[in-house]
């Protein structure tokens, strides 16, 4: 589960906006273009720290796999 702490209202709104009702790269790309400069910024932010979250889900379940790999070979050789 995505989780990112200490958004205020406005993040959180704008990130469920994107992560609802924006199904494509041309739909984002459309929306942003909508948005003034600061507020650009700020999704262009808010993305960033979701990819970011979403590639450190990534990692600890690549790390999950591995223990659980090195956890079955000791079970195989023992």
């Amino acid at each position: 589960m995505i989780h990112i702490e200490n958004l205020t209202r406005e993040q959180v709104d704008m990130l469920d906006h994107i992560w609802y009702n924006l199904h494509s790269c041309d739909d984002y790309m459309d929306w942003i273009a909508t948005l003034t400069e600061d507020k650009r910024v700020m999704a262009q932010t808010l993305m960033e720290m979701l990819v970011l979250e979403m590639r450190d889900e990534d990692l600890q379940e690549e790390t999950d796999f591995a223990e659980a790999n090195d956890l079955l070979k000791k079970i195989a050789n023992s």
